[in-house]
Parts: C-alpha cells; sequence; structure tokens
C-alpha cells in the first residue's frame, strides 16, 4: 500500500518469530532515502488492510486474533472480525478507534479526502458499510 506521494511504503511480512502471522511494516521509497527508516508497526495485519489517509496516517482493518501461519494462508482470517486502527507513522502511536459491535470482516479500506469517513467492504456480504471518524 503506497502512501499518497509514493514515498512510502506499507508491507506485510511473517516469519517464525511472528508465529508466521503477518506483521505490518513500513518503508521510505523516496529516492534520496530509499530503504531508510524501515519499522515494524507492531501490528498483525496485512497491508492491503490499510488505508494512508495522509502521509504520515494510516487506518488499518485489524484481525481480533489470528492462527498460527495465517501469514500464508490470509484464508485462515475470511471470517475473524477485524478491529479498526488509525496508525501515526511519524510517532508510532497505534489508536484502536472502532470494535463493531456487530462483527465485520474488512476486504477493502478506503477514507474521504476529508477523513471524516471510513468505509470498507465487507468480506462474507460484500456490502459496503462506514464509520464516521469526525
Amino acid at each position: 500500500s503506497w502512501a499518497p506521494s509514493g514515498n512510502k511504503l506499507l508491507y506485510s511480512v511473517f516469519n517464525s518469530r511472528s508465529d508466521f502471522k503477518p506483521l505490518l511494516w513500513y518503508v521510505s521509497t523516496d529516492p534520496a532515502s530509499l530503504g531508510s527508516n524501515r519499522s515494524s508497526l507492531g501490528v498483525n495485519t496485512w497491508a492491503d488492510k490499510c488505508v494512508f489517509a495522509t502521509e504520515s496516517i494510516v487506518y488499518c482493518a485489524v484481525p481480533r486474533t489470528l492462527d498460527i501461519g495465517a501469514g500464508y494462508l490470509p484464508s485462515l482470517a475470511d471470517a475473524t472480525p477485524d478491529n479498526f486502527y488509525r496508525i501515526n507513522l511519524a510517532s508510532g502511536n497505534k489508536n484502536l478507534i472502532a470494535e463493531p459491535i456487530f462483527p465485520t470482516t474488512v476486504s477493502k479500506l478506503f477514507v474521504t479526502d476529508d477523513q471524516s469517513k471510513l468505509y470498507w467492504l465487507e468480506k462474507t456480504t460484500g456490502q459496503l458499510k462506514e464509520i464516521k471518524l469526525k
């Protein structure tokens, strides 16, 4: 998942240290500093379940639980409910913004330009849903 400017990239990796669960990272992709500022965000989710709102603010759907090995087979989490987080890449702060009462599993996230609403496609039903952020 690319930042609006193309100067940052979110990606997920997994290995034995993460129990083969996806772990979210970001890196600078600016040609002048390519590969610098590489950092783990400490969040177990896939980059395609995240969206950039600004250069430094990201919203992510994070599965409430993940089985060991989910990084190899993302479909293991197809029925796992997601919580929603706001992540500040500059500070590293992660804030839980919603734990939906009615469990939902996200397939794709979108944020409005004014960051007032977060939309997502529900994986099991294909419905478009929203959360008001402001």
